[in-house]
């Protein structure tokens, strides 16, 4: 780095007084190609652990030899980290062996006193305060302030900001993706576990960063020392965000000079960089691999100094870390929370421990027969910790419940962060109080992921030795009225919750439902009645429906009397629209029909034609029933003599008697043929269908004047 050393480049005013200049050279930074190419020849490479590949290149133009580790984010057990909050300085080798890196490498500028870096820094999950970073609004007088841009990783994600030189450009560069693409921004984003600061950008949204010249002042305008040879490091993320480029150009010697900006910005293109960041170089330009050391001259960066110790780093860890890899932006979630809710183990995916695995203890205790715990620290700042990712099916409140054994929960004071729908809070528990699953709170949760239950080590005070902390299973359980509990509760109904209030009538269904009609569905309660379908249905009448239930009989006009009854064998009774005559037994016209009681029903011999027939009723319609016969028929209807004739009581009967008995001769039966004979049917089925449509119709009929023949009704 050259945080001690004269800037190489142009004051800020005079910059500010070149603004236009340096607006129109934007353009010619990004098309105007390089005085010379770079050539690359691979010199030898390793894999250390699969999804890590450390390639050796060298270069003839410019003389340079450099280092390039590409991790695979999507292979099992990859996990980056970078420095947490630092009070101090350290090499790449020395905190790479601390925390149980597999590789490691230097990471943004710094300065000390105290000790911070030029942009935004996160390491170990932990966000370094603004005070030790390029963000704080007391640093706003500086040169780099505002300069940077990051790379970022987080759980199952790759993110990063453009540098703020690109931002300043963002229309002539037509900036469209990334943090905050075209204004600057101090933010970070929550979740991340590591994040490095680096300027300037030397791949932007897979566009190499090139100059007319490596050394016009035009080149890199925000950074006078990518226009000289030094030793470089650079941080590169491919288009997919599935691989991490770390590059290390050894310098400041005669088997490597270093590298121009321009050649580096080239080199990172050829690596497969989509967007690149210069990071400090020089004497801070260090890759060291476990169980190797240093892969690159340090010494010879350093102008023959032992390795330079830095603010932060970028570190590959691999070992005792969960198989599942912890940024593949490709996959699924690590598990998700059912409608009910779920439980999540420290054996499940989805629970992640950080920092030294060594400070991690297991026991064979607890929740499906394991845990972890370890030891609260003082400070601020946690060494470890751990957190719970929760993904859920559907949006809902929650309870939240952690596990704790009595023997490993000690500690009083545990610090707890809960991350639901977008908002944080923090508890401070007391582990060593309550049962085993013991409750942190009801919350809202969104559906889908971004949010977690984390638990540290530090709470900012001084505590005690051996005080334990235990990381188990955590719960959750839904509370309240949700689709899904079995009940159908206010405000949910067949359309918004059928699991819990059936399903919705459905025509077609194959059942007729409550709101459901031949009207509305056919398919399920039939087709609706319709006079024309052939039948005569229930509710149809031969007034209503003709078609199919027949014409309405209709009684003969010419046989209906004006008058009121006379003679002696009158009953003083007029039948609706038919009042009878009699002459008293003088052979005069007998009654018109009467319309029968409903249930009343003609003498059977009465009734049937061939009975007719066997009495001596000629085909001319004279009657030759004689009075015995017509008591007899009486007398075998009414198992005696009686005047009873099915249900109906003659209570003129002995007024016939006195009159001379039944009425006989021709008078009478041509009087019955004119009624037989006039609608052209046979009388006896006129009768028939007549006392047919009272009973279906149900109508009332008139008191009926008895026959002044006895056993023989309308005669």
């Amino acid at each position: 780095m050259w945080h001690n050393r004269p800037m190489l480049r142009a004051h800020p005013t005079a910059l500010n007084l070149a603004g236009c200049l340096i607006t129109t050279l934007v353009i010619a930074v990004l098309s105007a190609g390089n005085a010379a190419a770079v050539s690359l020849k691979l010199h030898s490479q390793k894999k250390p652990k699969s999804g890590v590949v450390i390639k050796h290149y060298r270069s003839t133009s410019p003389t340079a030899r450099l280092w390039v580790a590409d991790i695979d984010l999507c292979a099992a057990q990859i996990h980056i980290d970078a420095t947490r909050p630092p009070s101090g300085l350290q090499t790449a080798g020395a905190w790479g062996s601390k925390v149980g890196a597999l590789l490691a490498t230097n990471g943004d500028f710094y300065k000390t006193g105290p000790v911070r870096v030029y942009g935004q820094a996160v390491g170990r999950g932990v966000a370094w305060p603004a005070k030790q970073t390029g963000s704080w609004s007391g640093y706003s007088g500086q040169w780099y302030y505002k300069d940077y841009g990051w790379i970022a990783l987080l759980h199952d994600n790759v993110l990063w900001s453009h540098s703020g030189y690109s931002k300043k450009n963002a229309a002539k560069l037509k900036l469209k993706t990334g943090w905050s693409p075209t204004a600057f921004t101090h933010g970070v984003p929550t979740g991340a576990i590591g994040l490095v600061s680096g300027f300037p950008q030397l791949v932007v949204e897979g566009k190499q960063v090139t100059c007319s010249s490596p050394t016009a002042k035009s080149c890199f305008p925000d950074r006078s020392d990518m226009r000289a040879r030094h030793p470089r490091t650079a941080m590169g993320i491919t288009a997919d965000r599935k691989h991490l480029l770390l590059l290390v150009v050894d310098g400041r010697t005669s088997k490597s000079k270093g590298m121009y900006g321009a050649e580096l910005a080239e080199v990172m293109k050829k690596l497969g960089a989509w967007q690149a960041f210069n990071l400090d170089g020089g004497g801070s330009s260090e890759m060291w691999l476990a169980g190797t050391g240093y892969l690159n001259d340090v010494k010879g960066n350093n102008g023959g100094g032992s390795a330079r110790a830095v603010a932060n780093h970028w570190g590959i860890l691999v070992k005792d870390r969960p198989k599942r890899p912890g940024h593949c932006v490709a996959s699924k979630p690590c598990g998700t929370i059912g409608a009910a809710g779920g439980i999540v183990d420290d054996a499940s995916p989805c629970f992640v421990p950080h920092g030294p695995m060594k400070y991690w203890r297991s026991e064979k205790k607890g929740y499906g027969g394991g845990l972890r715990w370890t030891n609260a620290t003082s400070g601020a700042v946690p060494g470890n910790w751990a957190w719970w990712r929760l993904h859920f099916a559907e949006a809902g409140k929650y309870k939240l419940e952690y596990r704790a054994e009595k023997a490993w929960a000690v500690h009083k004071k545990v610090r707890y962060v809960v991350r639901a729908n977008n908002k944080s809070t923090t508890l401070f528990v007391d582990q060593s109080k309550g049962g085993t699953w013991r409750a942190l709170g009801t919350f809202d949760f969104k559906k889908g992921g971004l949010q977690w239950l984390a638990v540290y080590d530090a709470n900012g005070n001084k505590v005690a030795s051996n005080q334990h902390i235990v990381a188990d299973a955590v719960r959750l359980t839904r509370v309240g009225a949700w689709c899904g509990n079995k009940k159908c509760d206010g405000g949910e109904t067949c359309g918004s919750c059928a699991k819990d209030c059936g399903p919705c009538a459905k025509c077609g269904d194959g059942k007729c439902n409550g709101s459901e009609t031949c009207g509305t569905c056919a398919k399920d309660c039939g087709p609706c009645i319709k006079c024309g379908d052939g039948k005569c249905n229930g509710g149809e009448t031969c007034s209503s429906c003709a078609k199919d239930c027949g014409a309405c009989p209709t009684v003969d006009a010419g046989n209906t009397d004006s008058g009121a009854d006379t003679g002696p064998g009158a009953g003083g009774i007029s039948d609706a629209g038919a009042a009878d005559t009699a002459t008293g037994g003088s052979g005069g016209p007998i009654d018109a029909f009467s319309w029968p009681e409903v249930g009343a029903m003609p003498d059977d011999d009465a009734q049937d034609d061939d009975a007719q027939d066997d009495d001596g009723a000629d085909d001319d319609g004279r009657s030759e029933t004689t009075s015995s016969d017509t008591t007899s028929d009486s007398d075998r209807a009414s198992g005696g003599g009686s005047d009873i004739h099915d249900g109906l009581v003659n209570h003129d009967a002995d007024a016939a008697a006195t009159s001379g008995g039944p009425v006989q001769g021709g008078a009478a039966s041509s009087g019955c043929q004119a009624r037989r004979t006039a609608g052209g049917l046979p009388r006896m089925f006129l009768v028939l269908l007549l006392a047919a449509f009272v009973l279906i119709a149900r109508r009332p009929s008139t008191t009926r004047r008895a026959s002044t023949r006895k056993g023989v009704l309308g005669d």
